[in-house]
C-alpha cells in the first residue's frame, strides 16, 4: 500500500479506498424501529432540535462535532444512557447530500448512512449495531427503500458492525480525485 501511495499521491488530491454496504427495504428482521432495543438502560431514538443544547454539553466533545442539527436532508439517531448520548448515527439525502459532495447517485427514496460514532462508554456493548438496526428501520418507516454506507478499507470494526446489523457488502472500491480535475476516477469490484 505504501508503494502504491508513493507512486499515485503526487497526481491525486484525495482518495477513498473502502467498501460499500447496502440495505434494501424488506431486508430487516424487524418490522418497526420500536422493536429494536438494548438490555438495560440504553434508549435508542431519533434526535430532534430539542436535543441540540443537550448534545452541545455532552462530556465527549466528538459528539458535538459530528452532530448535524435538524435540517432538511439530514436525520440523526442516538443511543442514550440517561442524559448522556453514547452513540450517534447520521443519514444524509436529497439536496443536502448533493451539496456535501455526495458519494452515491441517490434517488428520492435513498439515503447514505454518512456517520456512526460511539463514545468509549458505548463501545463493546453492541450499541453501534443496535443503533444501525434501529435507524435503518426508522428510515424505512420514513419511506426510504435503499440505504448506503461506505467504510474505509482497513476499518474492520465498522465492517463487522455493518455485517452484524444485517447490511450487505456490495463492492470494494477505489476512488481517486486527480490533481487539476474536477471529476474523479472510480474503480469497483462487486462483492454480491
Amino acid at each position: 500500500m505504501k508503494l502504491i501511495k508513493s507512486i499515485v499521491w503526487p497526481f491525486v488530491r484525495d482518495y477513498w479506498i473502502g467498501r460499500t454496504f447496502i440495505h434494501r427495504l424488506g431486508q430487516s428482521t424487524f418490522s418497526r424501529a420500536s422493536e429494536i432495543g438494548l438490555p438495560g438502560e440504553i434508549e435508542l431514538r431519533a434526535l430532534c432540535s430539542s436535543d441540540d443544547s443537550s448534545i452541545a454539553s455532552q462530556p465527549d466533545s466528538e459528539l458535538a462535532k459530528r452532530y448535524r442539527p435538524a435540517q432538511p436532508g439530514v436525520r440523526c439517531f442516538g443511543a442514550w444512557i440517561g442524559e448522556n448520548l453514547i452513540a450517534l448515527c447520521t443519514f444524509t439525502f436529497g439536496q443536502e447530500y448533493l451539496e456535501s459532495g455526495g458519494f452515491y447517485d441517490l434517488g428520492a427514496d435513498q439515503a447514505e448512512l454518512a456517520d456512526i460514532f460511539t463514545t468509549s462508554k458505548g463501545r463493546g456493548k453492541g450499541v453501534a449495531t443496535a443503533l444501525i438496526k434501529y435507524s435503518t428501520v426508522a428510515m424505512e418507516e420514513l419511506g426510504y427503500r435503499t440505504l448506503y454506507a461506505k467504510v474505509w478499507h482497513s476499518n474492520t470494526s465498522s465492517t463487522r458492525t455493518f455485517n452484524k446489523a444485517g447490511w450487505t457488502q456490495k463492492c470494494f472500491f477505489i476512488r481517486l480525485y486527480p490533481q487539476k480535475l474536477k471529476s474523479y476516477l472510480h474503480f469497483e469490484w462487486r462483492l454480491q
